[in-house]
């Protein structure tokens, strides 16, 4: 009986000790997974983000520029399969130096994009965010055709307060 218990006991362990092993490799892929999709995006500083993960736990630490950048970081990990829970709660929106001005950043680069719909110098079909951080336009969204994407960059960057447009824009 001393037998069977202590094959029982070492078959315990082992099983212990791979579904450990197991769950140290889900959270080495999860993470690997979510550093390559952040890199991915053009407009996400992937390079200011660490990631971690425990237990199928995505642990996020670091800042972005945007609001935007952080919701589609939200997004991205969101669905990646394995991942049960994110915790961001050090990962941060950078504080605008400028508030006001970049509001009025980003209103005004919303009228000059509707300005280009309504002279049909882009597709009807885009999909854009912008939002605006220390005079750097940042859009994210969907065009139909990449010539959009050119259009709309090339007409933003000639507003006069803009200094830089950046760019996580797909094509449908």
């Amino acid at each position: 009986m001393n037998k069977v218990k202590h094959t029982i006991l070492a078959l315990s362990i082992l099983l212990y000790n791979v579904a450990i092993f197991a769950n140290v490799a889900t959270d080495t892929s999860i993470t690997a997974t979510v550093k390559m999709k952040l890199l991915a995006e053009s407009d996400i500083p992937s390079t200011d983000i660490n990631v971690t993960t425990n237990n199928a736990v995505v642990n996020l630490k670091g800042a972005v520029d945007t609001q935007l950048q952080y919701n589609k970081i939200m997004e991205i990990v969101s669905g990646i399969d394995g991942v049960n829970n994110i915790d961001a709660d050090e990962l941060t929106v950078r504080d605008s130096k400028s508030f006001i001005k970049d509001s009025a950043i980003t209103a005004k680069a919303l009228g000059k994009i509707n300005n280009l719909f309504e002279k049909k110098k882009i597709s009807a079909d885009c999909r854009l965010k912008v939002e605006t951080h220390n005079g750097v336009i940042h859009l994210l969204g969907e065009v139909k055709d990449r010539a959009d994407i050119n259009v709309i960059t090339q007409t933003l960057k000639n507003m006069s307060e803009v200094k830089d447009v950046k760019t996580n824009v797909k094509v449908n």
